[in-house]
């Protein structure tokens, strides 16, 4: 059975959209268990990534939305500075 799921995030502008997509681009290059695709659309980011089991799928969202969360994370100490 194939496990699928696909993310979206909407940025504040298509700049910010171009930053996260070149920070989390290399995770399409792991391709072990899971395959994925990233795509920017505009101000938005989308995220498919397809598996044959639901742990290889859970590690590779996870990897994107730790990814993500770190690019936030250094653009809010950018914008305090």
């Amino acid at each position: 059975m194939k496990n699928k799921a696909q993310l979206s995030f909407v940025f504040k502008d298509e700049k910010q959209a171009q930053a996260v997509l070149a920070a989390i681009k290399h995770e399409e290059d792991f391709k072990k268990r899971s395959i994925s695709n990233v795509i920017q659309k505009g101000k938005e980011i989308l995220i498919s990534v397809e598996s044959d089991d639901i742990v290889a799928l859970r590690a590779s969202l996870n990897a994107y939305l730790r990814d993500i969360q770190i690019v936030e994370g250094v653009e809010l100490i950018n914008r305090r500075e």
